[in-house]
């Protein structure tokens, strides 16, 4: 990427992703349970559900839904000590709607799991 875009295309690049992942933050931290546990200063957004055991439960389940619906892939993790979505902006050719999709994802597949319990 560096020689095809060069350093100042590259900066471009990494700034595009940063406001892309502060965008996916910003969506899904308004959605009632959900939680983005990291500030947005890459390209990497840590997101968890609910509190404690139980949120971990239901990040997992979230996560997996999510994946099985095959339209966006976020990984899992850790931080702070909690299971999380992890949800990376790295894709070159990655744009607005693509953020909101993966946030929409996100938040359907949680307001499922939550009516699942309820």
């Amino acid at each position: 990427i560096m020689r095809h875009l060069g350093r100042a295309g590259v900066r471009v690049l990494v700034a595009h992703h940063c406001r892309l992942a502060e965008r996916i933050a910003r969506t899904v931290s308004n959605e009632p349970g959900l939680t983005v546990l990291n500030r947005t200063h890459s390209n990497q957004v840590a997101i968890c559900c609910g509190d404690g055991a139980d949120g971990d439960k239901l990040t997992m389940q979230v996560l997996r839904r999510v994946q099985e619906n095959g339209r966006v892939y976020p990984t899992h993790g850790e931080w702070a000590g909690r299971k999380i979505i992890r949800a990376s902006v790295i894709g070159y050719g990655m744009q607005e709607e693509d953020a909101d999709l993966l946030s929409a994802e996100i938040i359907d597949a949680h307001r499922c799991c939550v009516a699942d319990v309820l």
